[in-house]
């Protein structure tokens, strides 16, 4: 092309020539027969507005008339002035060279390679495709269009709406910035590949892996130099639509960095993910990784440095995860022990399963102190053993099904949902005040110590039966309410007096120890203050025992075959039936409820079992000596009724140890309401045989084992 004469300076073709030779540098390599286009004047126009051109009656579009390719050149300087390009162009090159020029590309499509050296495009509505954009001074910025098949050099691509891409986008190692949280990127169409991508919110954009006319499903693959920053959030957008369909993946051979302290988190929420490379959480970031389905495959790297990591959806890891330098990880989804994986936890990093999360332990040995780190569980593991290393695992908020912990102890606080039983291999269970445990649905408690801090409820279910085991003990718990309770072991109210223990349940059977020590006091199968339960029973095969403490039974104590023995009150109408009941006092020395064991009955106290009476501390009572182990609390009206099957009133009981015998004085005269033992007799050692030989059996036998004094 011919350029004119510099020194022309009034005529049309002059204009004309000093604006191409001022921006021949920038154009796109001629092919024979391209006809350069140049928009004439800083004057706003649209795209087809023949007279605005230089190659008037025509505007730069291929094929017009046939056989013409264009280049187009927008280079006029002034004012600032706008292209409208709303129409399908196909040209062979676009340059834009002006300061002052912005191309707002509000529809159609745009096929061209384009130069942007100055000036500003504007994607608001329309589409380049098959196109390289080079940015050498001016800017793409993308308000609401689609790029379809289009590579990105020399500049950042921003994005401040909707970015709809579709065959792929590559950007020569630049970004591609989305300006705020309304921007929304959509990968469109069939599956594609991003290579050469630094993907750089300024806050917070959202990333769909599909979007509206995409397949389903498709596959959006982080490529070669692709890096992610912190405040992108991919998720797919057919399923978050609700349209039927979902199943649109995530693949990353890139690196995925939350990078930001503070700021907006990576977030993948798509239905599937596979990580083949980095995803880390640094600087303080957050990586949340929430895919539906997931896996951190051989090779793949996971991890948080002084930063945060939240594990979600159904993941198994074949690679590696970590978390060093104080970081914290939270456990979420669904995973088995085995698809934890390579799991790495300095010391100073927190792991936590929290509330979503479910960890099927079945059939393995979780250790949690393999991983390093401390744990707070606040999710669900279910079955298997959780190996505590020796130390303890907390847990707050969480749920135990069918979980064995071996090798230490478990620390609760707040909240504890067990399932299908719990064994604690001989360790303590210790809730912090407050605790609240829901035990849904049948189950055992075997092998554990609960050590409550008052005011600790724990619920047992309605319609439900609750067994504490052979070897459970329940100690300073507040409240234990529910359908039926089966204790085999111990419940004692003993560690907080102020408080004691309440046992609002509608069934209590025990075959093991009810006590109330230390001042305190147990109610057993009391009414609760809703009324739950309305009707309530007590049944006793094992020890009702007070020691310097208060039993409480507003629907009475029926001892049945069991045992009722201490030093205390019982409030309550007590019944010793012929089952028979024992009534068991320990003498040890002369000193009334600290040496020898001495029941204050409130209520009226029908006898019918037998007594029992046993020397201990190598105390031998005098003749003189007089012991008053029962005595009905005066002054309200209260009975003492029936007699003992082993000893009627005024008859001698011997003791269990055969040591002696006693005088027994109850329920008439002046021993009206009392049980008064008196004028002991030692057994010479010499005729002791021969006396046990003869002696009853029932006087012998021990039924019961033996209680502390």
């Amino acid at each position: 092309m011919r350029v004119p004469w510099k020194g022309c300076r009034h005529s049309r073709g002059c204009k004309v020539g000093a604006i191409l030779a001022a921006t021949l540098f920038a154009l796109p390599r001629l092919s024979r027969g391209d006809t350069t286009a140049t928009w004439l004047s800083a004057s706003s126009g649209n795209w087809t507005s023949t007279s605005a051109w230089s190659t008037q009656p025509n505007y730069p579009n291929n094929g017009t008339p046939p056989g013409t390719n264009y280049l187009a050149v927008i280079a006029a300087a002034g004012s600032p002035y706008t292209v409208t390009l709303n129409s399908d162009v196909v040209t062979d090159g676009l340059t834009l060279n002006s300061a002052n020029a912005t191309l707002d590309h509000t529809a159609g499509t745009l096929t061209a390679p384009i130069n942007l050296d100055a000036g500003t495009y504007q994607l608001n509505g329309g589409t380049i495709a098959n196109s390289t954009v080079t940015i050498s001074g001016g800017s793409l910025v993308v308000q609401n269009g689609t790029l379809n098949g289009v590579t990105v050099n020399g500049a950042d691509l921003q994005v401040n709406g909707n970015l709809y891409v579709r065959n792929g986008l590559t950007l020569g190692t630049h970004n591609l910035v989305p300006l705020n949280e309304n921007s929304y990127i959509y990968f469109d169409g069939p599956s594609q590949v991003l290579n050469n991508i630094n993907i750089v919110p300024q806050m917070f954009a959202w990333v769909s892996v599909s979007g509206p006319t995409s397949p389903s499903p498709v596959t959006l693959t982080l490529g070669n130099n692709t890096t992610v920053h912190s405040g992108a959030y991919f998720y797919d957008l057919a399923y978050g639509l609700n349209l039927g369909y979902n199943g649109s993946s995530l693949v990353n051979n890139g690196t995925i960095n939350a990078d930001t302290r503070g700021g907006w988190p990576v977030g993948i929420n798509t239905s599937n993910f596979t990580n083949n490379t980095l995803a880390e959480a640094t600087n303080g970031g957050t990586l949340d990784i929430g895919a539906t389905n997931w896996i951190n495959a051989s090779g793949g790297i996971v991890t948080a440095d002084a930063s945060t990591l939240v594990l979600g959806g159904t993941w198994s890891n074949a690679g590696t995860i970590s978390a060093t330098n104080g970081s914290y990880v939270e456990l979420g989804g669904h995973y088995t022990t085995a698809g934890i994986g390579k799991f790495i936890v300095s010391a100073d990093s927190t792991v936590v399963l929290n509330g979503d999360g479910y960890l099927d332990n079945t059939g393995a040995i979780l250790k949690p102190a393999n991983y390093g780190g401390i744990w707070n569980i606040g999710g669900t593991i279910a079955n298997g053993t959780i190996d505590v290393g020796g130390g303890s695992l907390y847990v707050h908020g969480a749920t135990l099904s069918g979980v064995t912990v071996i090798n230490g102890d478990l620390q609760v606080d707040e909240y504890l949902q067990v399932q299908n039983g719990i064994n604690l291999s001989g360790h303590n269970m210790y809730l912090t005040r407050g605790t609240m445990i829901d035990a849904f649905g049948s189950q055992t408690w075997d092998n554990l110590n609960v050590v409550g801090t008052g005011g600790d409820n724990i619920s047992l279910g309605e319609s439900s039966t609750f067994t504490l085991g052979s070897h459970a003990t329940m100690q300073g718990i507040y409240q234990l309410g529910g359908e039926t309770l089966i204790n085999n072991d111990t419940i004692d109210s003993d560690l907080y007096p102020e408080l004691g223990t309440y046992t609002y349940v509608a069934n209590l059977i025990n075959n093991g120890i009810l006590e109330a020590t230390n001042g305190s006091t147990l109610y057993i199968s009391t009414k609760s203050s809703d009324g739950f339960p309305a009707n309530y029973t007590f049944t006793n095969h094992g020890i009702v025992a007070v020691h310097n403490g208060t039993i409480q039974a507003p629907g009475g104590l029926a001892v049945n075959d069991g045992t009722l023995t201490g030093s205390g009150t019982i409030i309550a109408n007590v019944t010793l039936s012929s089952d028979p009941s024992t009534l068991a006092f320990n003498i040890g020395g002369r000193n009334q409820g600290t040496d020898y064991d001495s029941l204050t009955i409130q209520g009226n106290m029908a006898l019918g079992g037998n007594l029992e009476l046993t020397l201990t501390n190598g105390f031998i009572p005098a003749d003189t000596d007089t012991f008053t182990v029962l005595m009905l609390q005066a002054g309200q009206g209260f009975a003492l009724s029936g007699s003992f099957l082993n000893v009627a009133d005024g008859g001698r009981l011997v003791t269990t140890d055969g040591l002696g015998s006693f005088q027994v004085l109850y329920g008439s005269g002046a021993f009206a309401n009392e049980i008064v033992l008196e004028n002991f007799q030692a057994i010479p050692e010499p005729s002791c045989l021969a006396l046990l030989a003869v002696a009853p059996p029932v006087l012998l036998a021990r039924r019961k084992r033996t209680v502390r004094a």
